[in-house]
């Protein structure tokens, strides 16, 4: 049995899963009620590519809360939840190695979500399109793969807590705390940091350095890569962000921090599950 199978396997299961069927009731929720309320309150002004920019920042703090949770709840049991059943020394006793059931596992939460997320956002996309003479569909597809890049983030820390504890329920604890640390309480962390270095003072609070810890939080990094990509030089000055900045705080910097954790997370629980006794 190799990857493929567990991912179809998986994928199969999961979508008879009520919490994956909720989770996307949700998220269509969310993005067809986030369009509509955009288009009966005139944020942004101008023609086609002016209006979709001001769609987009208006889903880009609701779609930076709500697909972490998704992206978790779906994933967070994959792996431990085998364990627990004592499904996984079953699975493990046919021709696949835990690395590939690790990928397996990604592949089909990473898709059974994905199509929540692209349903989600095809509505929106009706609603918004209906109401708008012009729109600018490659931004929007720039955002929705951005959006999906950052579910995938989450959905590998999910599968990476899953792997690292041997019950769902420290699998669960540690999914919900690290999203609560990054989405509320990050915002803290640095100001907290330099206050204590720089000897009980907040003066010349922000630097280069505290601006990238805050840049650090997955969040932060989805919200710097939608900027990156978007046409609008009206971005840019949102963000603040200037050419003599060093290349780590540059918006396009996003995406390499997307990419360690999407990464450095889920090697580290393939590590310590590989290494555990069942």
């Amino acid at each position: 049995m190799s990857w493929t199978a567990v991912a179809k396997k998986d994928f199969q299961d999961a979508a008879r899963s009520r919490w994956l069927w909720g989770l996307s009731v949700l998220f269509v929720l969310f993005a067809a009620g986030a369009a509509y309320l955009y288009t009966v309150i005139p944020t942004f002004s101008g023609g086609g590519e002016a209006q979709t920019i001001g769609l987009l920042v208006f889903l880009l703090t609701p779609a930076g809360l709500l697909v972490p949770i998704i992206g978790l709840m779906i994933s967070y049991k994959a792996v431990v939840g085998e364990r627990e059943s004592g499904s996984m020394k079953l699975m493990l006793s046919l021709p696949h190695s835990r690395g590939e059931m690790v990928l397996g596992k990604l592949v089909g939460r990473t898709l059974s979500t994905l199509i929540a997320i692209v349903v989600g956002f095809a509505v929106a996309l009706v609603i918004v399109a209906t109401q708008y003479g012009e729109f600018d569909p490659a931004s929007y597809a720039v955002f929705v793969l951005v959006t999906m890049l950052f579910a995938l983030v989450y959905i590998s820390i999910g599968i990476a807590f899953s792997s690292l504890f041997a019950s769902t329920s420290k699998a669960l604890a540690g999914a919900v705390g690290l999203y609560a640390l990054f989405e509320f309480l990050w915002g803290t962390v640095p100001l907290v940091l330099y206050y204590f270095v720089n000897g009980s003072s907040l003066q010349g609070y922000p630097t280069d350095w505290t601006r990238l810890i805050t840049n650090l939080a997955p969040g932060a990094a989805y919200s710097n890569s939608v900027f990156a990509l978007l046409p609008n030089d009206d971005i840019t000055a949102m963000m603040g962000a200037s050419a003599s900045d060093p290349f780590y705080l540059q918006s396009w910097f996003g995406l390499v921090i997307l990419l360690f954790w999407l990464v450095v997370p889920l090697a580290i629980g393939y590590a310590r599950f590989n290494s555990s006794d069942l």
